[in-house]
């Protein structure tokens, strides 16, 4: 999760001895995949009138499972993987180079790396960013080194994995931290398998950034029967920062996760809405925990209009019972605040949390926690811990908190916050991240998968059922996946076609009522 630093702090009287936890950020990325395969009639058609009868087309997403593309070729021209400049890109160490020889390896870079590396063979379009992983290693701005990939590979999907057809996606500071290379030490592979370490230290590795998710289940593993497909799920994928963060995470169309970090979508919450949840909620209730947290006691909550401090709020009040909750946040943000259940607003531009009268029981999210808790007492912070002696910890995601804060969901005691600027259609990720790097965001940053492919690429081909000869439609009706696209004229639209319906006159025409003669 994000570097979710647990500064478990006991306070004393003099100094301020503590003992700090910390939960260590983990990522996770993603795959995009192309758009559905199955079509009626025709993808594409020009046309002036429209028709009616019964329909035979299937709803779009996210009401029923999409279909898995094998392939985006015919819809999408190939793109370039756009790489680093010559300045960003650096040598490799030359000591490594050094041990692979006295190890007598030959190395042959493949046609297609995350091919090689991964296996897949469907394309999937999402946001990756690259680097390597020697001791040069060079990151950068999410706005330098984020690039879109039409023919990014599906993911496979293991015995205890679901493949999942993205509909939403959050942003999370780790994210754009990760970019800038400040969590490096995670981005080193396991390296169970030696040729994939090979692999993430000579050749520049594509990463698709994004922790939340929420979607429909298109596959299963062989071994999961918590999902079927159809099913509409949510969590945060990324399950094990200790064994280095996910090549793939959920800034695409097509994302895997085991079954155990995901759970099922309240139904009463949005796509955008639920995918705004998952990090940020299991953080703020993983701190709680964390600081022994229970009714009765007080807290004072610093980033109070952050994504996790919106959600900590709500927790403290509904879920654990907190006598009074205090936030803190800039002046236009106090109503905010209110309405969440804040008891107490700070304006941070007026008031100086260290210099409150009341000392509370536990503080959430900040470098000076330690002044305003009582003596004895702990504090949380969603920051790399500042006061030594430290005990870290890696969180481990699972659905286990989702699930256990299904009710307060469904009731509305909790709720989703999201910035009046969300959501983000996919195609304008870029600046959704531009956004959330100013430290300004309200709430969560959410992508919206369905605004962003609302108006589909023109195909060079169309997939169309056709006839040639007049007979009895099971006889002649055919399937051509390379029919023309039809040329528009000046008084026409070309519309991409989602639903049709058959009339009479269809099978009649086959039968060549019609014909002349």
């Amino acid at each position: 999760m994000e570097p979710f630093n647990s500064l478990s702090q006991s306070c004393s009287s003099g100094s301020a001895s503590s003992s700090t936890s910390t939960i260590s950020a983990h990522s996770s990325f993603t795959f995009s995949s192309s758009k559905q395969t199955k079509h009626s009639l025709a993808h594409s058609t020009a046309s002036a009138s429209s028709t009616s009868g019964i329909p035979i087309s299937s709803p779009p997403i996210p009401d029923h499972a999409p279909s898995i593309p094998t392939s985006i070729s015919s819809h999408f021209p190939p793109s370039t993987i756009i790489t680093r400049s010559k300045n960003n890109i650096h040598k490799p160490n030359p000591k490594f180079f050094s041990a692979l020889k006295t190890l007598n390896l030959t190395i042959t870079e493949p046609t297609s790396i995350s091919q090689a590396l991964t296996g897949h063979q469907w394309n999937n379009r999402a946001f990756i960013f690259q680097f390597t992983l020697s001791y040069y290693q060079e990151y950068g701005k999410s706005s330098d080194v984020l690039k879109f990939d039409e023919n990014f590979p599906v993911p496979q999907v293991k015995e205890d994995q679901v493949l999942v057809k993205v509909v939403a996606a959050s942003l999370n500071p780790i994210d754009y931290k990760r970019m800038l290379g400040l969590v490096k030490n995670m981005d080193s592979p396991s390296c169970k398998n030696g040729i994939l370490c090979f692999f993430h230290f000579i050749f520049f590795i594509q990463i698709v950034p994004g922790f939340d998710v929420a979607g429909v289940v298109v596959k299963v593993g062989s071994k999961v029967e918590k999902f079927k497909i159809g099913d509409k799920v949510f969590g945060d994928i990324n399950e094990k920062a200790e064994d280095g963060l996910k090549q793939f995470g959920t800034l695409a169309e097509y994302t895997v996760a085991t079954d155990r970090v995901l759970a099922l979508k309240p139904e009463n919450l949005s796509f955008v809405e639920a995918a705004s949840l998952p990090l940020a909620i299991e953080t703020a209730y993983e701190g709680f925990e964390r600081a022994e947290f229970s009714a009765g006691k007080t807290v004072l909550i610093l980033g109070g209009a952050a994504g996790v401090g919106t959600l900590a709020i709500q927790l403290a009040k509904h879920v654990f019972g907190a006598s009074k909750v205090a936030a803190r946040a800039s002046t236009k943000k106090l109503d905010l605040l209110r309405s969440l259940g804040a008891d107490l607003a700070i304006d941070y531009t007026k008031e100086n949390f260290e210099e409150l009268p009341e000392k509370f029981d536990a503080v959430g999210e900040g470098d000076r926690v330690g002044k305003a808790v009582k003596e004895g007492e702990k504090a949380v912070a969603i920051i790399w811990p500042v006061t030594p002696p430290t005990t870290m910890f890696i969180l481990t995601s699972t659905a286990t908190i989702l699930e256990k804060l299904k009710p307060y969901l469904e009731s509305g005691k909790v709720k989703p916050v999201l910035d009046p600027k969300t959501p983000f259609p996919f195609s304008k990720t870029v600046e959704a991240f531009s956004h959330l790097e100013t430290s300004r965001a309200t709430g969560k940053i959410c992508t919206d998968m369905a605004a962003a492919f609302s108006v589909p690429t023109i195909p060079s081909v169309n997939k169309a059922w056709i006839y040639e000869e007049c007979r009895k439609s099971a006889d002649v009706l055919k399937f051509e996946a390379n029919f023309p696209v039809p040329q528009v004229k000046e008084d026409q639209v070309l519309i991409k076609v989602v639903a049709a319906s058959l009339n009479p006159i269809d099978s009649k025409s086959m039968l060549g009522f019609f014909q002349k003669h």
